[in-house]
């Protein structure tokens, strides 16, 4: 976890072994996760001078990254999966 101040959790989140959650860079850097989110081992998370939200119910299945420099919002009940 970088930037932990500005990574903000819902609730019944599940977040498996190995995932990083980044929110570095301008002070507007932040990750927000919703309730009942499960991240999947070995994913990544990372808003660098960006916001990433993830909505209510998504599924980041395992070996997943999610980056940006600006904003990336995943809607209700999304599952990404490589």
């Amino acid at each position: 976890i970088k930037g932990a101040r500005s990574i903000s959790l819902g609730e019944k989140v599940l977040i498996d072994d190995y995932v990083t959650l980044a929110a570095q860079g301008s002070s507007g850097s932040s990750i927000s996760i919703g309730d009942y989110v499960s991240i999947g081992k070995s994913s990544i998370l990372a808003a660098k001078d960006g916001v990433i939200e993830l909505h209510s119910g998504v599924n980041i299945s395992s070996y997943c990254r999610v980056a940006t420099n600006s904003k990336v919002v995943i809607g209700e009940s999304t599952l990404i999966a490589a």
